[in-house]
């Protein structure tokens, strides 16, 4: 029509269709979670991580994701590599506010047998987020978008969160808080 598109956030109750193994096999945990839970009366839930960030993420895990991946590139070079142009969006998460959501989870029944997105507000473009670093490490860094793809991986992850903010949960942590806890983690 002409028009500006509108990114929409994911929410628990849209048709699942995994783009890639990984996705698959989450979203098969789910089924087989919430199938069993049902089958003996355990109370089960169902927690969807957006990208979690903090300190203690592994610095060894090639997919731990882009904080750890671009300070890595920042400790060593003056430059930081994005996937695709840098300009997809994703909405990280503390993993401080993720811990929050597990324990408000547990201490109702009304999360019982339900699924809920564990997902941030903040809605940044990844070359923001290696921006962000750049000017927490203090280096004048290049960023360099080279185009590569991962197979699979989708342009935009952005989840509504509105569903567990009904059970009282509340984020507490900027994404730039996340930054500077992982350095400093980092660098002792």
């Amino acid at each position: 029509c002409g028009g500006k598109i509108k990114v929409l956030k994911n929410r628990e109750e849209d048709l699942v269709n995994p783009p890639n193994q990984y996705a698959i096999t989450k979203h098969t945990s789910e089924l087989i979670g919430l199938k069993l839970g049902r089958l003996y009366s355990i109370p089960t839930v169902v927690l969807r991580y957006s990208i979690v960030h903090g300190a203690r993420q592994s610095i060894k895990n090639l997919y731990s994701g882009a904080l750890r991946q671009f300070v890595l590139q920042l400790s060593e070079h003056d430059y930081v590599e994005v996937h695709q142009d840098g300009h997809q969006l994703r909405d990280f998460i503390s993993v401080k506010d993720v811990a929050q959501a597990h324990k408000i989870v547990l201490e109702t029944n009304q999360a019982d047998f339900e699924i809920f997105n564990v997902a941030g507000d903040e809605i940044l473009k990844v070359i923001d987020l290696a921006k962000m670093i750049s000017k927490v490490m203090n280096k004048k860094a290049r960023i360099i978008a080279k185009g590569h793809y991962r197979l699979g991986s989708i342009r935009h992850a952005i989840s509504d969160n509105s569903k567990l903010k009904k059970l009282g949960w509340k984020i507490k942590h900027t994404e730039k808080e996340n930054i500077v806890d992982f350095i400093n983690w980092v660098k002792n």
